[in-house]
């Protein structure tokens, strides 16, 4: 069964071929552009962390504090806690914390105890 065409139908009106290659070309501008765009906007998000790495607080940017507990990185990892006896080995006497000026993470007082309370667990159903 065939359904009668609607009444403002007009089959003169029926996109050519030049249409059809007009519109692929549009779209394929419109691909570049897409690709240009994302490009753009990765190198954007990269810029600006990189600016935000050196402008807040603990970014690469700001000067080690002076003191001991500066921090070498180029230093490999067994000079920040083993010390010659008898030499110099660039760094600050005193314990090295590796954190570039933050305290170093510290274990707990007392450690953590097992609990007979019944784990409690809220869904968002209602």
């Amino acid at each position: 069964m065939s359904y009668p065409p609607p009444p403002d139908y007009d089959p003169s009106a029926v996109p050519s071929a030049g249409a059809a290659r007009a519109r692929d070309r549009g779209l394929t501008r419109i691909r570049g552009l897409t690709g240009w765009i994302a490009a753009a906007a990765v190198a954007g998000a990269a810029a600006l962390g990189a600016v935000y790495t050196h402008v807040l607080p603990g970014g690469t940017a700001s000067p080690a504090p002076a003191g001991p507990a500066a921090h070498n990185p180029a230093a490999p990892s067994s000079s920040a806690t083993t010390h010659r006896a008898g030499g110099d080995d660039g760094g600050e006497e005193g314990d090295d914390d590796g954190g570039g000026g933050q305290p170093a993470l510290q274990s707990p007082a007392q450690p953590p105890a097992p609990t007979q309370q019944q784990p409690q667990t809220t869904t968002g159903a209602s």
